[in-house]
């Protein structure tokens, strides 16, 4: 009782850190209101779910009030929820609210999924605490950005993965983590090859009892791809192909793999450019004249695709730019909030890099599919940047579990000892 009653304590304390921290820095971070920004785009989705117009916009892209592809749509389906009943004009500071909301859940989660593998309470509150003063994380979160709520389902599913599926796969954890895990992808639907990562990972573990494994494995990705499918039908519905997970993939491509984002050194080395400012593109808006979203989409991806073979030389140096990009701490913005962003991020590395090291010194004590996930997931993120673009965002999913490994190392430090003795914690 005492136990449950000191986690209680501990998960409420992280969490209402959280929302004060996140709270206060509203002053400070805003969230794009621009007609095509992204929070303006998931907000103008959410309303028109609310409204019952369905999954369309009226403004800020070029294709309005028909069925659109331009986001995923779990995020605002579950934000439209919250808006029914609410005036229009509220609709930012209420999405706003869900996103503080699921940020401290998020800080929960990461004391839960740092208890649950083996720490003590103190160093799951350091954990949570860590989650809650990232300021990379209150800025995603003030953004509007869909990728707190991402973190919670991702984080829920590293959960179900440990409680469930502790020393071997289970029917009930499959189904949980699947679930969980394509609801994530739902959100964003990049993380995707995840499921397939982590499915070769549970495949490898559990060779021993190979057809058991295989078939739990299938039964993980059927269910993920089980959430899937409403929206892979409505796709098939309306553009008539199936599978159809959205129609930013193509522009992120092309944006991501051309001569000014392979220019080694320069600004947008391994960078997103905007199609529209490659050097001889077809403006987007002209092309929308004649062409529906995904048509576009299709358009910028063979243009991508084409680009890539006809310049091998250039791939080797353009993905070193993408993964220096995405992961090197480089502040390329002047400004105090990038600087300590990027701080942050370099202490993130420096103790969790410590804490990893710590941690597997004590593999013993850890199931291996918890680290098959969680190499599946750095390995997925990885595996986007390399593809698409470098863009920090799409490391963080995996780099925010670095509060975890961090947390011995600062208790440790909190303590006078750095260095742990075999069974402590």
């Amino acid at each position: 009782m005492n136990t449950i009653i000191g986690n209680g304590r501990v998960f409420l304390g992280v969490m209402v850190l959280t929302l004060i921290v996140r709270v206060a820095a509203i002053p400070v971070v805003h969230y794009e209101t621009r007609a095509d920004s992204d929070a303006a785009l998931l907000v103008g989705l959410a309303r028109s779910l609310a409204d019952g117009k369905g999954f369309q916009l009226d403004q800020g892209i070029y294709w309005t009030g028909v069925p659109t592809l331009c986001r995923s749509p779990g995020w605002p389906l579950v934000v439209s929820a919250v808006l029914r009943g609410v005036a229009p004009a509220w609709d930012g500071q209420v999405a706003l609210t869900v996103n503080i909301g699921f940020d401290a859940l998020n800080a929960a989660l990461i004391v839960a999924l740092t208890l649950a593998l083996g720490a003590s309470r103190r160093v799951g509150l350091i954990a949570g605490a860590l989650y809650a003063l990232n300021p990379v994380l209150v800025g995603v979160a003030l953004a509007l950005s869909r990728d707190s709520m991402a973190y919670s389902f991702l984080l829920l599913f590293l959960l179900s993965m440990v409680h469930l599926c502790r020393g071997r796969l289970t029917v009930t954890g499959v189904l949980m983590g699947g679930f969980l895990i394509g609801y994530a992808c739902l959100i964003r639907s990049d993380w995707l090859m995840l499921v397939g990562f982590a499915g070769l990972g549970f495949i490898w573990v559990g060779r021993r009892t190979l057809m058991r494994t295989v078939v739990l494995t299938v039964l993980f990705g059927m269910t993920a791809g089980f959430v899937q499918l409403p929206w892979l039908v409505r796709n098939w519905i309306h553009y008539d192909r199936f599978p159809m997970f959205g129609a930013g993939g193509g522009e992120t491509l092309w944006g991501g793999n051309n001569e000014v984002s392979a220019e080694v050194g320069a600004r947008y080395w391994g960078y997103f450019v905007f199609p529209d400012h490659i050097p001889g593109e077809i403006p987007m808006s002209v092309l929308a004249r004649t062409h529906t979203e995904s048509e576009v989409d299709d358009y910028y991806r063979e243009k991508a695709m084409r680009w890539i073979r006809a310049n091998p030389r250039k791939m080797p140096g353009l993905v070193c730019g993408k993964i220096i990009r995405a992961y090197v701490p480089i502040p390329r913005t002047h400004g105090p909030a990038v600087l300590v962003g990027s701080a942050w991020r370099w202490l993130g590395y420096l103790f969790g890099g410590a804490g990893i090291a710590l941690l597997w010194r004590r593999r013993s004590e850890l199931d291996g599919r918890v680290w098959v996930v969680l190499i599946a997931l750095a390995l997925a993120q990885m595996g986007t940047i390399v593809i698409f673009c470098g863009y920090f965002r799409y490391v963080l999913g995996a780099e925010l579990l670095l509060c975890i490994p961090a947390a011995w190392v600062v208790e440790g430090i909190l303590r006078k000892q750095v260095f742990y003795k075999r069974g402590g914690s």
